[in-house]
């Protein structure tokens, strides 16, 4: 996965099958076996700067930094 992009935080999904990676601008989904990249890259506003996922893993919630508000990503989706 690109590392030159500065990764903001990572967050394991409860089944250890996905982790997502924050970026600058938005999120990335991996796969926990491969590395690959498992889902669009998603934007979710300018500087992740905290992020945290539900209990059950069914949302993932960055902080933007930067715009001051909060991205609510559906990982089902």
């Amino acid at each position: 996965f690109p590392m030159s992009l500065l990764p903001q935080g990572v967050e394991i999904s409860p089944d250890d099958k996905t982790f997502y990676v924050f970026y600058p601008s938005g999120v990335r989904a991996y796969s926990t076996a491969t590395g690959k990249q498992v889902k669009p890259y998603l934007y979710v506003g300018l500087l992740p700067a905290w992020s945290n996922m539900s209990h059950d893993g069914s949302k993932l919630y960055g902080l933007n930094f930067v715009g001051g508000d909060v991205a609510v990503i559906d990982t089902q989706a």
